[in-house]
């Protein structure tokens, strides 16, 4: 995977396996994604803010063994984002799930399928919040796993993820407890609390 180029995993601990088992030999394990992104410090990884993808351990241990450049944060909230608790959604096929605790499950008469995982339902703001909790960062330092640094991954950090002259000033203003009062891209407000 690196030698082939790649430079970026995502939703680390998300579906992936750390270890994996050698086909030719039995009870032995071989290494997997996440070892591989922790062994090579060229390569980020990116961390699911919600509340179920991420151990609470895991976020100390990336924040420790990863440079501090290549270390991102991201949501992969969907329709139910913010919404409250027990919040009942339906997508345009028919199906439906919840909103639980800051994720969104499955609602299926199929007992195998009711109560997966679906996706997120937290905030940006909220997936820093969970940063600095887990790891004890501070804010000015939390704050680059959600802007410079994710720009960075993508190539962008000369457009944006920090305020400077030239950049997009795509801003978000929060107050001390973390919350979103205005939200500007690129200079312009589109969003204001209350």
């Amino acid at each position: 995977m690196i030698l082939a180029g790649a430079r970026h995993v995502t939703h680390l601990y998300d579906a992936l396996n750390g270890y994996r088992e050698n086909p030719r030999e039995a009870l032995v394990m071989m290494p997997g994604v996440e070892t591989a992104a922790y062994r090579h410090d060229e390569v980020s990884v990116e961390l699911n803010g919600c509340p179920v993808h991420v151990p609470v351990p895991f976020w100390g241990f990336v924040n420790q063994v990863k440079p501090r450049d290549k270390k991102v944060v991201v949501t992969d909230s969907l329709v139910g984002t913010g919404m409250p608790e027990g919040t009942v959604l339906t997508y345009k096929d028919g199906r439906q799930v919840y909103v639980e605790k800051g994720v969104l499950r499955m609602i299926s008469k199929d007992p195998k399928i009711h109560g997966n995982l679906t996706g997120s339902a937290v905030t940006m703001n909220v997936a820093l919040r969970r940063l600095m909790q887990f790891t004890g960062l501070p804010v000015e330092e939390a704050v680059r796993w959600v802007s410079l640094n994710p720009a960075r991954a993508l190539g962008l950090d000369r457009e944006t993820g920090s305020l400077k002259v030239g950049k997009w000033a795509d801003i978000a203003l929060l107050d001390d407890g973390l919350e979103v009062h205005r939200t500007f891209l690129r200079g312009k407000q589109v969003y204001r609390a209350g």
